[in-house]
């Protein structure tokens, strides 16, 4: 059976994806992603970090704060949300068939996902790749809703 018909897919509707927005939106779930995590290494970090430590002291304190489980619940849950902003961006741009191209950021989130997944806990892995779909549909539906009132 074609891939098309297993996702319930017309067979038009691969045109209806549009690479633009879609490279646009992982491109900003990518970055907000990346903020997030500076900004939690930050916050987390910065009552254990001191200065002067020797390189193996430093990489020492970024795996203890990285991997730790306050900062592992924190990215999943705002990186959760910059993969709806990803879902909403994708849709919004595309101007057409919002769920397929929210689910686009989806799908590569999971192949960016699977590059870096290396040294994360299982359950981390487990949870984020769990919700790279259901976090990006609510994006692209967010972005079909129609307008009320105002400029249409």
């Amino acid at each position: 059976m074609p891939l098309n018909a297993v996702l319930g897919m017309r067979g038009d509707s691969m045109k209806e994806i549009s690479g633009k927005a879609v490279l646009i939106a992982i491109v900003l779930v990518m970055a907000a992603d990346l903020a997030i995590g500076l900004g939690l290494l930050v916050v987390l970090g910065s009552g254990t970090f001191r200065s002067g430590m020797s390189d193996q002291e430093l990489l020492e304190w970024l795996d203890a704060v990285t991997l730790g489980t306050p900062n592992l619940l924190a990215t999943a849950l705002l990186g959760t949300l910059s993969t709806v902003m990803g879902g909403y961006v994708a849709a919004r741009l595309a101007k057409r068939a919002p769920y397929l191209n929210a689910s686009m950021v989806a799908a590569l989130g999971v192949l960016i996902g699977v590059a870096t997944a290396k040294d994360y806990p299982l359950w981390f892995n487990l949870v984020g790749f769990g919700l790279v779909l259901p976090a990006a549909l609510p994006g692209g539906h967010i972005a079909a809703r129609p307008k009320v009132g105002g400029d249409a």
